[in-house]
């Protein structure tokens, strides 16, 4: 156990929260057992949430995000940011003075989620594949306002919303997407059992046309 990470995590997270977590990574350790929450946010379920002054959110450019790249803070490498661009992702990002401090990669096509698995959609839904901020920037609420205001794009674009799928134990990711007004809308997830790969999708994220399959992410 991770004396510092349970020490730090005692300041932030409820109990229930704390053996959530270590009975998840238990889970994980022993049989391979992943779940993954998937996340609903439309027009209808979005909240307005203010971007405080010297924050710009825009499509990130090419060059920009392999410079940022260079910073492992960053979190993601140069290479990384041109295999997501060669997929077709977009990425989204919200910048303080002009710094990149948030971004959002986003995808209408069939998506990477975790080890050998992807996770297919139904095409009139856009889906956010990773995101992050950067630490320093933490606390402003950037992802959920970045979020916000790539959902509006993606909507006057034909799209129905943007889905997301995170991990039950991302209890920050799971606040965040709260505060901008996803909905939580079913699990994927799956478990390995004498080397065989079993996974499956909720009924009700099965609405939004989910399926893991067992492939690459599709290329651009």
């Amino acid at each position: 156990m991770n004396l510092s990470f349970l020490l730090q995590s005692l300041q932030h997270r409820t109990p229930l929260q704390l053996a959530a977590h270590y009975g998840y990574r238990g889970a994980h350790r022993a049989l391979g057992a992943e779940l993954y929450q998937v996340l609903a946010l439309t027009p209808s379920s979005a909240r307005d949430v203010s971007a405080p002054q010297g924050v710009e959110c825009r499509f990130g450019q090419p060059d920009e995000l392999r410079a940022a790249a260079r910073d492992e803070a960053f979190g993601m490498s140069p290479a990384q940011v041109d295999e997501a661009l060669a997929r077709g992702e977009r990425c989204y990002v919200a910048t303080v003075q002009g710094t990149i401090a948030c971004h959002l990669w986003l995808t209408e096509r069939r998506a990477h989620l975790a080890g050998p698995l992807s996770l297919e959609f139904d095409p009139s839904w856009g889906y956010v594949r990773w995101a992050t901020t950067l630490r320093g920037y933490r606390g402003l609420h950037l992802h959920a306002i970045a979020k916000r205001k790539a959902l509006d794009l993606w909507v006057e674009g034909g799209k129905r919303g943007l889905l997301s799928a995170v991990s039950i134990v991302n209890f920050a990711s799971l606040e965040s997407a709260a505060h901008v007004g996803s909905a939580r809308s079913g699990f994927v997830g799956w478990v390995r059992v004498r080397g065989t790969l079993h996974h499956a999708v909720s009924p009700e994220a099965a609405r939004f046309g989910l399926r893991l399959v067992e492939a690459a992410p599709d290329a651009s």
